[in-house]
């Protein structure tokens, strides 16, 4: 009997570290009139997973994955890969800008990123020591090209979507966070800091924000604000990285934690 205990141990432990191991996961991205085609606009992958974009586009198109700071030119008829780690956990934005950007209409593609999400009817008293807080602090990265934000959370547990079915989702005190660069929603981060590079941000001063959200991604009355400012000599002006308001929503890529 006890070998049999023991055997069933130790199948439980092989089979939980398989679970949490990274894999290698795969996507194909076909664009068609600056959209996907057969393809949801939401990639779902784990924290460390390795991820492959094979990607095919009707036109000469930028892809830019916001918060990796990846960008990949591509061109008609020449498919294009991406390969990276997904090592940092959230929702970022995959967006494209194409030659012929500036003709089309952006009010859709960015009505998202242009203002906050929906208030949370639930409002947390202010001044009150069990009420969440922020204190933003930004400082450079061990790269020297990036930027950590830390939102300093207090009195309140992060928690990713794969996880909230092991929450009461009537508690206020959980869910994630949103930070906002110079009033445009950037991503929503399940982890305590963020790192983005210096590309992430404009030349001179730049409005960092960081509001709490619940599971349900309203945002809470809890928020912090900052700046930051970037020289110019420090910022990358190459011209293949392109201000935000010329991209176009194309897809979220959403890393989870194990």
């Amino acid at each position: 009997m006890k070998k049999i205990i023991l055997f069933i141990i130790i199948l439980c432990v092989i089979s939980c570290n398989t679970t949490n191991q990274p894999k290698e996961v795969n996507f194909d991205l076909n664009i068609k009139n600056n959209k996907l085609i057969n393809q949801s606009t939401t990639l779902r992958v784990n924290h460390n997973d390795y991820i492959k974009l094979n990607i095919n586009s009707d036109q000469k198109t930028q892809i830019h994955i916001h918060g990796y700071d990846i960008e990949k030119q591509i061109t008609p008829g020449n498919a294009g890969l991406i390969e990276f780690k997904a090592n940092a956990t959230g929702r970022f934005n995959i967006t494209i800008h194409t030659d012929d950007t500036e003709h089309h209409s952006h009010s859709m593609s960015h009505s998202h990123n242009e203002q906050e999400d929906a208030k949370c009817e639930h409002e947390f008293p202010m001044n009150n020591t069990d009420s969440p807080s922020i204190n933003i602090d930004i400082y450079t990265g061990e790269n020297p090209d990036t930027y950590i934000i830390d939102p300093n959370i207090l009195n309140f547990t992060l928690v990713s979507d794969k996880e909230k079915t092991l929450y009461d989702s009537k508690n206020n005190n959980i869910g994630h966070w949103h930070l906002y660069i110079n009033g445009k929603l950037k991503s929503m981060y399940y982890e305590k800091s963020a790192i983005l590079n210096k590309k992430e941000f404009d030349s001179g001063e730049n409005v960092i924000k960081v509001i709490l959200s619940s599971l349900n991604h309203c945002e809470y009355n809890i928020s912090d604000t900052t700046t930051l400012e970037i020289k110019s000599k420090d910022h990358n002006d190459d011209h293949s990285h392109h201000d935000d308001s010329d991209e176009i929503q194309l897809a979220i890529l959403e890393v989870t934690p194990n």
